[in-house]
């Protein structure tokens, strides 16, 4: 019996054995390591793999590797931030519900008051302080420090905010303001030194001009200040700017047009973008936001209580050829409940979700444009649906890696 015990240990042994051994194979390969690296759920958990060791660090921080990470998973929507009027307080409405996320949404919760906002990307804010409208600030509150600014000039609360001004010039309301438009933005790319881009734009007439300024460092440097374009019917003013999409700035004319403009923040170039069959600028009911993996563009339009989504396809030289509908008069299933028509207030990066406002009650909702499920935010008070402005915070991208401590500073 115990020659039996001694041989059923020793092969328990050797089992255990070539099991370590086999893993050690699989891991000690860095190809095998990078596909699996490759296969975790998300950004958060591939941060937590790279906590391992050097070698998993080194691997999964590589530009190449993260390049084939986003493709498979690109950043996650985590909620909108909504300014019910441009005095009322900033508001977060959480849209994911993923539990590796859920630390992300805390840190995005952040409510504030007197500072208007201007543009979110990649987790930060830009916003504008209401007692100064010249001056700005960028806040992180993903990096765990909302009062955090990375500006020009010390100034605000605690010392922990900076202010920036408006290049020379420039000015928020100009004499002309149907003329004359300003908006400042933050790269979604990642160019121009991670700084802010002001953009300019007097359109009059048949033809429109602006002029680009970026902010590096403290200092603000013109870019371009000789884009222009002939436009294909009179306008008196441009009126909106929309955020950057793959580089992009667009803009909406006076109502009634039946087109964009498009300006190239890189060439400068400007270019007319004919809208889709039924949509116009006269309701205003569609909204424009990058396509799958942040390339291309898409538009969300609102026709009572139908949903209709197109892509704007691009030849091989990047020039623009035509709107392809994806999806034609989907039905919102919540508006028909309610008896009610709906409005595009904001499209997430990546054209995955859109918040809608149910036009009579004035309650936000949201509708994920892949499964088509719903959400309602009926807890949230009646908010005026024609002064709401609404920001989609994404993932931050590229993720945050850890400093390896001495317990895990190992090459493997």
């Amino acid at each position: 019996m115990h020659l039996s015990f001694s041989l059923h240990f020793a092969m328990k042994a050797k089992k255990v054995n070539m099991e370590h051994a086999a893993v050690a194979l699989v891991l000690g390969s860095d190809d095998l390591l990078v596909e699996i690296l490759r296969r975790v759920n998300s950004p958060t958990c591939l941060v937590r793999a790279a906590a391992v060791s050097k070698r998993w660090l080194r691997h999964a921080s590589d530009p190449a590797f993260l390049r084939r990470f986003r493709a498979r998973h690109p950043p996650r929507l985590l909620g909108f931030y909504v300014h019910e009027n441009p005095l009322a307080e900033l508001r977060f409405l959480p849209v994911s519900q993923d539990p590796e996320l859920r630390s992300a949404v805390r840190r995005a919760s952040y409510a504030v008051d007197n500072l208007g906002l201007l543009d979110c990307q990649n987790g930060r804010l830009l916003v504008r302080f209401y007692d100064e409208p010249s001056s700005f600030a960028v806040l992180s509150p993903l990096q765990g420090s909302p009062g955090m600014a990375v500006l020009t000039t010390p100034f605000g609360a605690g010392g922990r905010m900076g202010r920036l001004h408006l290049p020379p010039g420039m000015a928020v309301r100009a004499p002309s303001p149907d003329l004359y438009s300003v908006q400042l933005f933050m790269p979604n790319d990642g160019g121009h030194d991670g700084g802010v881009i002001a953009v300019e734009v007097l359109a009059e007439g048949m033809e429109a001009r602006a002029g680009v300024h970026v902010l590096s460092g403290d200092v603000w440097k013109v870019v371009h200040d000789t884009a222009s374009i002939k436009l294909p019917k009179p306008v008196s003013g441009i009126r909106e700017i929309l955020r950057p999409i793959d580089g992009k700035v667009y803009m909406v004319a006076e109502k009634g047009c039946k087109f964009i403009l498009e300006l190239d923040l890189a060439t400068p170039r400007f270019s007319v973008i004919p809208l889709p069959d039924k949509v116009t600028t006269t309701l205003d009911n569609f909204r424009l936001s990058s396509g799958e993996n942040g390339s291309g563009l898409v538009l969300v339009h609102a026709e009572g209580r139908l949903l209709s989504v197109w892509r704007h396809e691009t030849n091989g030289a990047g020039a623009g050829v035509d709107w392809v509908l994806v999806h034609d008069k989907v039905p919102v299933r919540e508006a028909f409940t309610r008896h009610q028509d709906v409005l595009v207030i904001a499209v997430s990066d990546g054209a995955e979700f859109v918040l809608l406002g149910l036009e009579s009650s004035k309650v936000l909702m949201h509708v994920h444009l892949k499964s088509w499920t719903e959400r309602v935010y009926d807890e949230m008070k009646p908010i005026p649906m024609y002064t709401i402005r609404a920001f989609p915070c994404m993932m931050v991208w590229p993720p945050v890696f850890p400093v390896l401590t001495e317990g895990n500073n190992q090459e493997y």
